[in-house]
């Protein structure tokens, strides 16, 4: 007869344990698959992903960065406005008047009367047709086309 004496059995912890560790690799594998792949401590710092067209307030808002006609405004229109550079004044005014949205009948001709006023060097009739081109436009483009990509 042969004596198993010496022979040990597996005790029940030990055989959980030996279960848990199969199992770990493959509920990583699950985990890893839905998780995502930038660690925790960059994914706290990470940028959130472009906005569409389609978000309203993806830019243009505090703390977030300008929306595609609201920095062409601030980078060639006010820059030169501010430094009295009216020939870059009117060259960025003509870019504006060449792309209006559809349905803003004004755009072109309220534009173009800052080109005129520009390469007049009239500062006080430059400033004059941006504040009529916001007080007509400013808050409907807003809402329909603030994040979308100039032309």
């Amino acid at each position: 007869m042969l004596c198993q004496c010496n022979q040990q059995e597996p005790a029940p912890a030990a055989q959980a344990s030996a279960a848990a560790k199969a199992e770990a690799p493959a509920a990583a594998e699950a985990e890893a698959e839905t998780e995502p792949t930038t660690p925790p401590a960059l994914a706290e710092s990470a940028p959130p992903p472009p906005a569409s067209a389609g978000d309203a307030g993806a830019c243009g808002e505090k703390g977030q960065p300008d929306c595609p006609l609201q920095a062409f405004m601030k980078r060639e229109v006010k820059a030169s406005l501010k430094a009295k550079e009216f020939e870059k004044l009117a060259a960025a005014l003509e870019k504006v008047s060449k792309t209006p949205p559809r349905g803003y009948d004004e755009w072109t001709k309220i534009a173009l009367s800052g080109v005129a006023a520009a390469k007049k060097k009239d500062e006080a009739g430059a400033k004059e047709s941006c504040e009529s081109c916001h007080d007509k436009y400013e808050d409907k483009f807003k809402e329909e086309h603030r994040a979308e990509p100039l032309p």
